[in-house]
């Protein structure tokens, strides 16, 4: 069986990019072939990131008067993409993805993940075309779609979403909750796909990394309290800081990768950054991003009963909180199952 998969453009996000391969090579080692559907923006969408840059530099002059900006970071994420993750013909608009369907002979669907459901995050401006044109013969499931928040945003745009997938999960326990009140669907809370894979098919991108036996600190929105608990947590534990965000300091994934595998512990404000810490076991602790949404901080640390790993100021760093990972190991375990199933039953029926 064919399988396309749709979600978000994947341009310069380490997680929304990681989560694509993870979601591909998990339906391939169920016996699928799978394809991302490689939807793009126009010839303009890198100048968001150099605006990003530029104020970064301004507003944090002394910490970034030595950056400068390059298209390197976006070619080594477009390098990524091109080696490891099938992808199909660049889809600008939705005459490109009805040809696309067309020519690759899908016989299923899947949505997801990250935040397909939150429609200011769509970008593409045909993507809800692109999910209202879709075949009803093909087999189509969500998996682990987000809303991003506690609250459904633009509920007209994403009915039209749910009149055409009606075999739902979600990233969030709280998405359970939307699903049934605006909707009327029964969705299912399942791992992102970057946990759902076997944690093998990352341990192939480790190499060297400046973070080795560091404090890994991937901060998506820096600003002076992050800033100020990292240097009070680095003179305390006497470690090192190597810092990475999407302002200005950036790494090639594979580098992103091993900097959290091989750190000594991790702070981060992003979801994926504690989800790559679950997966290599490591000791993390998380800043509450409220502008980015924290019900997927709070989801992942419900499911895996994980306490004591938000933190407000330098004060509630303590390695001394160990993650039991044995526990946290037999929970991602049953989870897989119960995600696999999910795919795969809903896929075959």
């Amino acid at each position: 069986m064919k399988i396309a998969i749709l979600t978000l453009p994947l341009i310069n996000n380490y997680g929304g990019i990681l989560q694509a391969y993870a979601l591909q090579k998990t339906l391939e080692s169920y016996g699928y072939e799978a394809k991302i559907l490689r939807i793009k923006y126009d010839n303009n969408y890198f100048s968001l990131a150099y605006c990003k840059f530029l104020a970064a530099k301004i507003i944090k002059f002394r910490k970034y008067k030595d950056a400068t900006y390059g298209l390197k970071y976006l070619r080594d994420t477009a390098k990524f993409i091109k080696k490891n993750i099938n992808i199909t013909k660049d889809i600008f608009e939705i005459r490109d993805f009805e040809k696309v369907l067309k020519n690759e002979k899908f016989d299923g669907i899947v949505l997801g993940s990250d935040q397909v459901l939150r429609p200011k995050f769509w970008g593409f401006k045909d993507y809800e075309k692109c999910i209202l044109g879709l075949n009803d013969d093909l087999k189509k499931i969500i998996y682990a779609g987000s809303f991003g928040s506690k609250e459904a945003e633009n509920l007209e745009k994403l009915k039209s979403v749910f009149d055409k997938f009606k075999v739902v999960s979600v990233r969030e326990k709280s998405g359970v909750g939307l699903c049934k009140k605006h909707f009327g669907v029964e969705a299912k809370w399942v791992l992102d796909p970057t946990l759902l894979a076997d944690r093998q098919i990352y341990e192939k991108f480790l190499c060297e990394t400046k973070a080795e036996n560091k404090i890994f600190a991937y901060i998506l929105d820096s600003n002076e309290k992050t800033s100020q608990t990292l240097r009070e947590v680095s003179e305390r534990e006497n470690l090192g800081i190597c810092e990475v965000n999407d302002n200005a300091n950036r790494i090639s994934i594979e580098k992103w990768i091993s900097s959290i595998a091989k750190a000594k512990f991790v702070i981060t404000d992003s979801f994926h950054g504690c989800v790559f810490s679950i997966i290599f076991n490591k000791p993390f602790f998380a800043f509450v991003n409220e502008a980015r949404g924290n019900a997927r901080l709070e989801s992942l640390f419900e499911m895996f009963e994980l306490s004591g790993r938000i933190i407000n100021s330098s004060d509630d760093v303590n390695l001394k909180n160990e993650i039991d990972y044995k526990k946290v190991n037999e929970i991602l375990t049953q989870k897989r199952e119960f995600s696999k199933n999910f795919i795969i039953k809903n896929l075959e029926k």
